[in-house]
């Protein structure tokens, strides 16, 4: 481990502390969470979105990674009553979705 590197049991990511394999591939992944820093984050296996618990996304890393525990409905605080892949989603994730053409009503499940 890098003198710089966080510790893996201090990143959470959907409940569950990384192990230093897990920190590893996180952060050798295409495009790697940016500052990277000891918290709890929840992160979609099936779209590659990434984000603190409790907030909107903040950006895409690789899809695929196997890392944390399943998604939970109020992951980032959506209040839109949309799920996409098990995650409410926010609002401004809602109008990016709507600006797209994608119809989004009710309660729909996307990128499985």
């Amino acid at each position: 481990m890098s003198v710089n590197q966080v510790p893996p049991e201090l990143v959470i990511v959907k409940g569950k502390p990384l192990c230093q394999e897990e920190l590893v591939q996180l952060l050798g992944c295409r495009n790697p969470p940016r500052k990277l820093k000891p918290r709890k984050y929840w992160y979609d296996k099936s779209s590659g979105l990434w984000g603190m618990e409790g907030k909107k996304p903040c950006q895409f890393i690789t899809p695929e990674l196997n890392v944390g525990n399943c998604m939970w409905r109020n992951a980032s605080n959506g209040n839109t009553n949309i799920l996409v892949n098990d995650r409410e989603i926010t609002k401004p994730e809602l109008l990016m979705m709507q600006i797209a053409g994608i119809n989004c009503v009710g309660t729909t499940k996307f990128l499985e």
